[in-house]
């Protein structure tokens, strides 16, 4: 059993914070964004630094080890 998270390419200080957690990743989905856009289209092309958001990355940590 794990828990399981996604968070977008763009989001440096989330994917830093759960790695040094020992969160793994697992996949990353290449422009995932995109298709996210079609039932949000509120997300944002770019984030303020003006980094593309395009990527959905995924994460799991054990809960038993």
């Amino acid at each position: 059993m794990c828990l399981w998270l996604v968070t977008t390419n763009n989001n440096r200080s989330a994917r830093q914070f759960f790695e040094a957690l020992g969160w793994n990743r697992v996949a990353v989905h290449r422009g995932a964004v995109t298709a996210a856009r079609r039932l949000k289209p509120e997300i944002p092309m770019h984030d303020g630094d003006g980094t593309p958001i395009e990527d959905e990355i995924e994460y799991e940590y054990p809960l038993e080890k």
